[in-house]
């Protein structure tokens, strides 16, 4: 990880498409392309220079998704902020995380359990 200077959490591998459609290819080709940004990616909130495409990664923001196990399930609830310059080198000036909890934002109704309610008889 140290290779791309990777900041912030990365808990389980990054989920691409089942073949290699070669856009990060493509985005090397044109060299314009300075970033390219997911949110909803559940356990992973962070960020890299990747081949001089910053990459980022921001965890789920909603309720009904899968976070970490046991007691840390809601821990990472929320999303990436950027802020980014086109005039700078590597486009990044700064980013940071904005929490659900931080904001008072109650998330107990995501500890429930998601199995379906089964149908009345």
């Amino acid at each position: 990880m140290a290779r791309h200077g990777i900041v912030g959490e990365r808990n389980e591998a990054e989920c691409p498409g089942p073949f290699n459609s070669g856009m990060f290819n493509a985005i090397l080709t044109r060299g314009d392309v300075k970033g390219v940004f997911c949110g909803h990616d559940h356990v992973n909130t962070y960020h890299s220079n990747y081949y001089g495409v910053l990459l980022g990664y921001a965890g789920s923001t909603g309720f009904g998704t899968y976070g970490l196990s046991g007691a840390e399930r809601n821990r990472l609830r929320g999303a990436r902020v950027y802020t980014l310059n086109e005039n700078t080198e590597n486009v990044l000036d700064s980013t940071y995380m904005v929490f659900a909890k931080d904001y008072g934002i109650d998330l107990t109704a995501n500890d429930q359990s998601i199995d379906p309610m089964p149908l009345p008889s």
